[in-house]
């Protein structure tokens, strides 16, 4: 009999469900990774929201979803020599051919040849087992644990790819635009970097999960002017950069950064893009401004050890988790905001 296992589906309308699928067999380069914990992203809600039509029109319809995901080799293809059956590993979701030039430079994303994208045209982490390229999975440090190696995957390198980009040390007064799971992983890392951060966001929940995470100070923008409050907290010098993760303040975190020599990354890019016509000269000065949509893959290291140098988790934000088979709870608790981060387990 054929092996199957459990995945989950997005049937459109706020549907996820629970299918069977057959185990796949790695090919010559292939890794079979046995999941123990994946997460939850923001952009896999995108696809939960969507309507049944738009989601049975979708390339990824019959996929599997969810890109964030860490646990245990299970089988190698017969030409991979990195990896062993046994490995602790996470994933890299964006995986390339591994020979062209973007691939060397760590650019999977940008692979001229082709991409492997997983729930986007390749099966995801929201089951059992997962099939990856070897050139994609990287092995998880012992101190480390699954739910670090899941968001390492997608979301926390997210984030330490706009921090390294801010040259975020311990000198610097970063500001973080939404305190999601982006921001919360920037604000854990920044701290990690020595900065002094102030975090900011409309709703009082997330506000809340700034304070408990390491947030110097916090600003509920519902309440108070963000510009003014960063403002008022830097002696109007304005702060050294900004981190943009809400798709909703690109504007304020640009007049948040000092003037001259301030520096902002944009991450999250949405409702406010009417705004970026008024992003003209004047507003520029010397401020640098930078987009970060993924990060190369060999920052994973960088940031593996950092953590595991300064003896600090990810996982802390993951505070609540689910089984597979309550999928449709865990994207439902997700639309609360009353979670900081939540996973799912086999």
């Amino acid at each position: 009999m054929e092996r199957t296992m459990k995945g989950i589906v997005y049937e459109g309308d706020r549907v996820a469900t629970v299918k069977r699928f057959p185990i796949p067999k790695p090919g010559q380069r292939e890794v079979l990774v046995k999941i123990k914990a994946t997460t939850i992203c923001g952009s896999d809600m995108h696809k939960w929201r969507m309507s049944k039509a738009r989601a049975r029109a979708a390339t990824w319809s019959n996929f599997i979803h969810g890109h964030e995901g860490a646990g245990v080799v299970e089988e190698v293809g017969e030409a991979v020599e990195y990896l062993r059956k046994g490995d602790r590993v996470m994933i890299y979701h964006t995986q390339g051919c591994g020979v062209c030039p973007k691939c060397l430079e760590g650019h999977h994303r940008l692979c001229e040849m082709s991409e492997w994208r997983l729930s986007a045209n390749a099966n995801g982490t929201f089951a059992e087992y997962v099939l990856n390229r070897e050139t994609s999975v990287r092995k998880l440090p012992d101190f480390l644990s699954f739910f670090d190696g899941a968001m390492m995957g997608c979301c926390a390198g997210t984030a330490f790819e706009a921090l390294r980009k801010l040259c975020v040390n311990s000198r610097t007064t970063l500001v973080v635009y939404g305190l999601g799971p982006v921001g919360l992983c920037a604000v854990i890392e920044g701290k990690v970097l020595g900065a002094h951060i102030v975090g900011i966001d409309i709703q009082e929940e997330r506000v809340d999960f700034g304070s408990k995470y390491g947030c110097n100070e916090v600003v509920n923008a519902s309440e108070e002017d963000p510009v003014k409050a960063v403002m008022r907290i830097t002696s109007n010098k304005g702060a050294d950069a900004a981190l943009e993760t809400s798709g909703s303040a690109f504007l304020d975190a640009v007049n948040s950064a000092k003037r001259n020599e301030g520096r902002v990354c944009v991450v999250g890019f949405g409702s406010d893009s009417s705004g970026v016509a008024e992003f003209n000269t004047d507003l520029l000065h010397d401020r640098y401004v930078v987009g970060s949509s993924l990060f190369p893959i060999q920052s994973i290291q960088e940031l593996m050890d950092l953590l595991v140098i300064h003896k600090t988790h990810l996982d802390q934000i993951v505070d609540t988790v689910y089984r597979l088979d309550q999928a449709q709870e865990a994207h439902q608790q997700f639309e609360t905001y009353r979670s900081a981060k939540i996973g799912l387990v086999p």
